[in-house]
Parts: structure tokens; C-alpha cells; sequence
């Protein structure tokens, strides 16, 4: 595959990221996409078979011969991504709890 699995678990987060917090037109469309986009682990499975498929695309070819192997192996990273994404999100959302706010003093001529 042309990304790394470092970079395949980015994408998957950039898409959840994007989706919960970018695509405002997703947003109080229907209760059940509602509640998804809140969770972040949630949204971040289906960010992750997306970016799966993505790659498979670019690539223009599956990583196995056999359609269940490749079932599986979206299955597989779509449940990885969701981890990955909910404990990125902790992550971002304490730092950004962690940032203290100061003001800018510029400086006089």
C-alpha cells in the first residue's frame, strides 16, 4: 500500500474530524446521523472504512486475492480507526483543556 499505517490511521482521523466538526451539512438532517457524529468512536468506524477504501482505490487493488480476507481486513482497520480516533480526540480535547489563554501585548513604537 502507497500510505503507511501510521498515515491510513491519520486520514481515518482527519475524515472523523472533518465530519463531526466540518461537514455542518451532515449535521440535524436525522436523529440516528445526529447521534453518530457525536460519538466520536463511532464516527470514526465508518471514517475508517472509508479511508480503507480510499487507499484501495488509489492503489487500484485489494492487499489479498480473497473477497473475505478483504472483508475482514476493512472490518479489522474500521475498529482500529475507531480506537485510534476516540483516543486522539481525548488527547486534543485535553490539551486543548491544558492551553491557557493569554492576551497579546504588542509592542509600542
Amino acid at each position: 500500500m502507497i500510505v503507511s499505517n501510521i498515515g491510513l490511521i491519520l486520514l481515518a482521523f482527519g475524515i472523523c474530524f472533518g465530519l463531526q466538526h466540518k461537514v455542518s451539512f451532515l449535521h440535524k438532517k436525522h436523529p440516528f446521523l445526529d447521534k453518530m457524529l457525536k460519538c466520536t468512536y463511532c464516527t470514526g468506524f465508518h471514517a475508517g472504512w472509508i479511508a480503507w477504501l480510499f487507499v484501495c482505490a488509489i492503489d487500484q487493488k485489494f492487499p489479498s486475492d480473497s473477497v473475505l480476507s478483504n472483508i475482514l481486513m476493512t472490518l479489522g482497520f474500521a475498529f482500529v480507526s475507531a480506537i485510534s480516533c476516540y483516543i486522539m480526540d481525548i488527547l486534543l480535547r485535553w490539551v486543548e483543556s491544558h492551553i491557557e489563554e493569554y492576551e497579546v501585548v504588542e509592542e509600542e513604537e
